[in-house]
């Protein structure tokens, strides 16, 4: 809609896919560093499920507007999807009101960022 919110999948190949898998510790340990966090907090990496304490995250990360076109609500019913299920990694910058949300589907082969900002 234009009101702040950016969604951005990237597509990666099998080498990379078995990186994610094969350096889970790693991941989980990793806390990149921010230009200026602004007092934001980080959630740190996370396996999925997304947690009930992350719940309010996950769900300004991935909201349905209307007047949205098919494919970005696909989009998010996937990043929904991948959040919701076991195999898949996330990590937050922000809360509900300024938001970088992240997710590493390795099946999928895919990474989103997400920024929401509404």
């Amino acid at each position: 809609r234009g009101e702040g919110y950016w969604l951005e999948t990237f597509i990666f190949d099998d080498e990379v896919a078995k990186s994610f898998a094969g350096n889970e510790a790693s991941l989980l340990k990793h806390t990149p560093a921010f230009e200026s966090n602004n007092g934001r907090p980080w959630s740190g990496w996370k396996r999925t499920p997304v947690e009930m304490t992350d719940s309010s995250a996950f769900m300004s990360a991935t909201p349905f507007f209307g007047g949205w076109t098919v494919a970005k609500t696909e989009s998010v019913a996937r990043v929904k999807r991948w959040g919701m299920a076991p195999g898949s990694y996330y990590a937050y910058h922000g809360n509900a009101g300024a938001l970088d949300f992240y997710l590493i589907s390795p099946a999928d082969h895919a990474m989103v960022i997400i920024y929401s900002n509404p």
